[in-house]
């Protein structure tokens, strides 16, 4: 079950549990761990994820046209993303646990553009 920490102070735990974490603890954040298929949330400008197996994600239809977000991923298994997500020189990047990626959609999400700005966080 994901949480969502939207325009709150994190507790001690939340501040436990993220130290390190390349996400700003005042950036709102989903957190959640995901197995299987994952459809990501697009209502909060972020995603702390962490895949407990193999996951297939997607994107949750925006709101809006243009809207960007960033996805922090770990754990230790292979991501699947979506055909709609285009990376620089048509190849999704090597995922190296933890790894931030930036999506940014111009088209009310018909097309993601995608970039790994950040791989093997440690």
């Amino acid at each position: 079950m994901a949480r969502r920490l939207v325009g709150v102070a994190p507790s001690a735990s939340d501040h436990a549990a993220r130290r390190g974490d390349v996400l700003d603890p005042g950036f709102a954040v989903t957190v959640a761990s995901v197995t299987g298929t994952y459809s990501i949330p697009v209502t909060v400008p972020g995603a702390r994820l962490t895949m407990t197996a193999g996951t297939a994600f997607s994107f949750d239809t925006p709101t809006q046209v243009g809207m960007s977000l960033l996805v922090h991923l770990a754990g230790a298994f292979v991501p699947t993303w979506p055909a709609s997500v285009k990376w620089h020189s048509g190849v999704a990047p090597v995922y190296a646990g933890p790894s931030l990626y930036s999506f940014t959609t111009l088209d009310g999400g018909t097309t993601w553009i995608g970039a790994q700005v950040g791989r093997a966080i440690a």
